[in-house]
Protein backbone atom coordinates (compact mmCIF):
# COMPACT_ATOMS: atom_id res chain seq x y z
CA UNK A 1 0.00 0.00 0.00
CA UNK A 2 1.25 3.46 -0.95
CA UNK A 3 1.02 6.05 1.84
CA UNK A 4 -1.16 9.05 1.06
CA UNK A 5 0.58 12.33 1.59
CA UNK A 6 -1.18 15.59 1.34
CA UNK A 7 1.00 18.50 0.51
CA UNK A 8 -0.23 21.89 1.75
CA UNK A 9 1.37 24.83 0.10
CA UNK A 10 2.42 27.22 2.94
CA UNK A 11 1.88 30.29 0.75
CA UNK A 12 -1.69 29.26 -0.11
CA UNK A 13 -2.41 28.49 3.54
CA UNK A 14 -1.06 31.88 4.62
CA UNK A 15 -3.11 33.65 1.92
CA UNK A 16 -6.25 31.78 3.01
CA UNK A 17 -5.67 32.72 6.67
CA UNK A 18 -5.13 36.37 5.72
CA UNK A 19 -8.33 36.37 3.64
CA UNK A 20 -10.25 34.82 6.55
CA UNK A 21 -8.82 37.43 8.94
CA UNK A 22 -9.76 40.22 6.51
CA UNK A 23 -13.32 38.91 6.24
CA UNK A 24 -13.62 38.74 10.05
CA UNK A 25 -12.28 42.29 10.39
CA UNK A 26 -14.72 43.58 7.74
CA UNK A 27 -17.62 41.92 9.58
CA UNK A 28 -16.52 43.51 12.89
CA UNK A 29 -16.32 46.92 11.18
CA UNK A 30 -19.78 46.49 9.67
CA UNK A 31 -21.21 45.68 13.13
CA UNK A 32 -19.41 48.66 14.72
CA UNK A 33 -20.66 51.06 12.04
CA UNK A 34 -24.23 49.81 12.58
CA UNK A 35 -23.92 50.20 16.38
CA UNK A 36 -22.42 53.68 15.92
CA UNK A 37 -25.40 54.76 13.80
CA UNK A 38 -27.80 53.42 16.44
CA UNK A 39 -25.98 55.24 19.25
CA UNK A 40 -25.83 58.51 17.29
CA UNK A 41 -29.58 58.28 16.74
CA UNK A 42 -30.03 58.21 20.53
CA UNK A 43 -27.95 61.33 21.09
CA UNK A 44 -28.28 64.97 20.18
CA UNK A 45 -26.16 66.42 17.41
CA UNK A 46 -24.08 69.59 17.51
CA UNK A 47 -21.96 70.28 14.42
CA UNK A 48 -18.25 70.75 15.07
CA UNK A 49 -18.40 74.28 13.63
CA UNK A 50 -20.89 75.41 16.30
CA UNK A 51 -19.60 78.02 18.73
CA UNK A 52 -20.23 76.88 22.29
CA UNK A 53 -19.82 79.69 24.77
CA UNK A 54 -19.81 78.98 28.53
CA UNK A 55 -22.70 80.48 30.49
CA UNK A 56 -22.64 81.74 34.06
CA UNK A 57 -25.94 81.80 35.92
CA UNK A 58 -26.40 85.03 37.86
CA UNK A 59 -29.87 84.39 39.21
CA UNK A 60 -32.73 81.95 38.77
CA UNK A 61 -36.44 82.27 39.32
CA UNK A 62 -38.66 79.31 38.50
CA UNK A 63 -38.17 78.49 34.83
CA UNK A 64 -36.08 81.56 33.98
CA UNK A 65 -32.35 82.10 34.57
CA UNK A 66 -30.51 85.38 34.23
CA UNK A 67 -27.23 84.41 32.62
CA UNK A 68 -24.06 86.06 31.39
CA UNK A 69 -21.51 84.95 28.81
CA UNK A 70 -18.58 86.41 26.91
CA UNK A 71 -19.40 86.96 23.26
CA UNK A 72 -16.55 87.02 20.73
CA UNK A 73 -15.23 90.54 20.03
CA UNK A 74 -16.73 90.66 16.55
CA UNK A 75 -20.24 89.67 17.55
CA UNK A 76 -22.20 88.78 14.43
CA UNK A 77 -24.44 86.33 16.26
CA UNK A 78 -28.16 86.58 16.90
CA UNK A 79 -28.39 85.57 20.53
CA UNK A 80 -32.18 85.65 21.01
CA UNK A 81 -33.60 82.19 20.34
CA UNK A 82 -30.20 80.50 20.68
CA UNK A 83 -30.26 77.17 22.53
CA UNK A 84 -28.64 76.78 25.92
CA UNK A 85 -27.42 73.24 26.44
CA UNK A 86 -25.74 70.88 28.88
CA UNK A 87 -23.75 68.34 26.85
CA UNK A 88 -26.34 67.47 24.17
CA UNK A 89 -29.41 68.16 26.36
CA UNK A 90 -31.51 71.26 25.68
CA UNK A 91 -32.05 73.32 28.83
CA UNK A 92 -33.86 76.19 27.12
CA UNK A 93 -33.45 79.12 24.75
CA UNK A 94 -32.45 82.76 25.10
CA UNK A 95 -35.63 84.79 25.57
CA UNK A 96 -34.13 88.31 25.89
CA UNK A 97 -30.61 89.67 25.71
CA UNK A 98 -28.76 92.91 26.25
CA UNK A 99 -25.01 92.91 25.74
CA UNK A 100 -23.56 89.93 27.56
CA UNK A 101 -26.55 89.41 29.89
CA UNK A 102 -29.56 87.35 28.82
CA UNK A 103 -32.65 85.62 30.14
CA UNK A 104 -32.86 81.87 29.58
CA UNK A 105 -36.32 80.34 29.25
CA UNK A 106 -36.32 76.67 30.27
CA UNK A 107 -38.11 74.06 28.18
CA UNK A 108 -40.52 73.51 31.08
CA UNK A 109 -41.71 77.16 31.04
CA UNK A 110 -45.43 77.46 30.26
CA UNK A 111 -44.83 79.71 27.23
CA UNK A 112 -41.99 77.65 25.70
CA UNK A 113 -42.57 76.22 22.19
CA UNK A 114 -40.07 74.59 19.83
CA UNK A 115 -40.04 72.17 16.90
CA UNK A 116 -39.38 68.59 17.93
CA UNK A 117 -38.88 65.13 16.52
CA UNK A 118 -38.83 61.66 18.06
CA UNK A 119 -36.10 59.12 17.40
CA UNK A 120 -38.59 57.36 15.11
CA UNK A 121 -39.04 60.51 12.97
CA UNK A 122 -42.39 61.81 14.25
CA UNK A 123 -42.44 65.62 14.06
CA UNK A 124 -44.40 67.93 16.31
CA UNK A 125 -44.18 70.80 18.79
CA UNK A 126 -42.49 70.70 22.21
CA UNK A 127 -44.35 72.83 24.75
CA UNK A 128 -43.68 73.76 28.31
CA UNK A 129 -46.55 73.21 30.69
CA UNK A 130 -47.66 74.36 34.08
CA UNK A 131 -45.92 72.79 37.06
CA UNK A 132 -42.58 72.13 35.31
CA UNK A 133 -44.27 69.85 32.78
CA UNK A 134 -43.06 69.28 29.21
CA UNK A 135 -45.36 67.91 26.50
CA UNK A 136 -44.99 66.98 22.84
CA UNK A 137 -47.89 67.55 20.47
CA UNK A 138 -48.00 65.61 17.20
CA UNK A 139 -50.71 64.81 14.63
CA UNK A 140 -53.21 62.27 15.93
CA UNK A 141 -52.54 59.90 13.00
CA UNK A 142 -48.91 59.36 14.08
CA UNK A 143 -47.74 56.66 16.46
CA UNK A 144 -45.91 58.08 19.48
CA UNK A 145 -44.88 55.36 21.93
CA UNK A 146 -43.76 55.32 25.54
CA UNK A 147 -39.97 55.37 25.69
CA UNK A 148 -39.51 57.32 22.43
CA UNK A 149 -36.65 59.81 22.76
CA UNK A 150 -37.59 63.41 21.98
CA UNK A 151 -35.26 65.96 20.38
CA UNK A 152 -35.59 69.70 19.80
CA UNK A 153 -34.49 70.46 16.26
CA UNK A 154 -33.14 73.46 14.42
CA UNK A 155 -33.49 72.47 10.78
CA UNK A 156 -31.75 75.60 9.55
CA UNK A 157 -28.53 74.90 11.48
CA UNK A 158 -28.86 71.11 11.52
CA UNK A 159 -28.86 70.91 15.31
CA UNK A 160 -30.66 68.30 17.35
CA UNK A 161 -30.75 68.48 21.15
CA UNK A 162 -32.10 65.81 23.46
CA UNK A 163 -35.11 66.90 25.56
CA UNK A 164 -36.33 63.68 27.22
CA UNK A 165 -38.36 60.52 26.74
CA UNK A 166 -42.07 59.95 26.24
CA UNK A 167 -43.70 59.00 29.53
CA UNK A 168 -47.30 58.52 28.37
CA UNK A 169 -49.53 59.50 25.43
CA UNK A 170 -53.02 61.00 25.51
CA UNK A 171 -54.69 60.57 22.12
CA UNK A 172 -58.27 61.79 21.84
CA UNK A 173 -59.55 60.79 18.41
CA UNK A 174 -61.75 63.87 18.14
CA UNK A 175 -58.73 66.24 18.34
CA UNK A 176 -56.22 66.95 15.54
CA UNK A 177 -53.23 66.35 17.82
CA UNK A 178 -52.17 63.92 20.50
CA UNK A 179 -50.20 64.95 23.56
CA UNK A 180 -47.27 63.01 24.99
CA UNK A 181 -45.99 63.79 28.49
CA UNK A 182 -42.20 63.97 28.55
CA UNK A 183 -39.68 63.01 31.20
CA UNK A 184 -37.55 66.15 30.91
CA UNK A 185 -33.81 65.43 31.30
CA UNK A 186 -32.59 68.99 31.96
CA UNK A 187 -34.62 69.33 35.15
CA UNK A 188 -31.57 68.00 37.03
CA UNK A 189 -28.79 69.68 35.01
CA UNK A 190 -26.16 71.54 37.07
CA UNK A 191 -26.47 75.26 36.24
CA UNK A 192 -22.69 75.80 36.21
CA UNK A 193 -22.18 73.47 33.22
CA UNK A 194 -24.25 75.27 30.59
CA UNK A 195 -23.26 76.51 27.12
CA UNK A 196 -25.01 78.75 24.63
CA UNK A 197 -24.76 77.41 21.07
CA UNK A 198 -24.35 80.11 18.42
Amino acid sequence: MVPFFSYINPQKQLAAEEKLSELATNEKMRILVKENKQLKAQLGFIPEKANLIPVRVLWSSGTHYTITFDLPEKNTYTVIGSPVIHKDILVGTILRASGDVAVLQQVSDASFEHKGITDRGIKGIIKGGFGQEVVFEAPVDTSIKNGDRLFAIDEKKGWRFLVGTVQNVDAAKNLPTQTARITYFASTVPSHLLFVAL
